[in-house]
């Protein structure tokens, strides 16, 4: 998981996630719940994205107002690098990055979502700047 998503209004998603993750660990039930606490099945899914480490995930965000988001963590590093597969060489596994970047791409494609890379500025003023929350 990459810290930089807490800049963003996402990054609270993160801290969900992982206290779910962690809950489940210990045997604990854990969900995601709007404001409300209603449940909000399928809002935010882990994606196994291998490669830059063994156990690198990514986040699918089904947002209300801007549509499914996926926050990509440090699968890639910039743009340039997700459009063209660049792998860097400190990489744990380029073939599994470069399997995880196909899947990512082809889940943007299919669910038309918008594709956050933590490590590219340009990318983060896509979304509002913490506290503010993307909708």
């Amino acid at each position: 998981m990459s810290g930089h998503a807490v800049r963003t209004g996402l990054g609270l998603v993160w801290a969900v996630v992982l206290a779910a993750s962690a809950a489940d660990a210990a045997g604990v039930s854990g969900r995601v719940s709007d404001a409300t606490g209603a449940a909000l099945p399928g809002s935010v899914v882990v994606l196994r994205t291998p490669g830059h480490t063994p156990g690198h995930s990514s986040l699918l965000v089904r947002l209300k107002d801007k549509g499914p988001v996926i926050l990509i963590g440090d699968l890639a590093h910039f743009q340039e690098n997700y459009d063209a597969n660049g792998v860097p060489g400190f990489n744990y596994d380029r073939a599994q990055t470069i399997a995880s970047l196909e899947r990512i791409k082809q889940i943007e494609k299919n669910l038309k979502a918008t594709v956050i890379i933590q490590h590219d500025p340009r990318h983060i003023a896509k979304l509002p700047a913490f506290p503010a929350a993307a909708k």
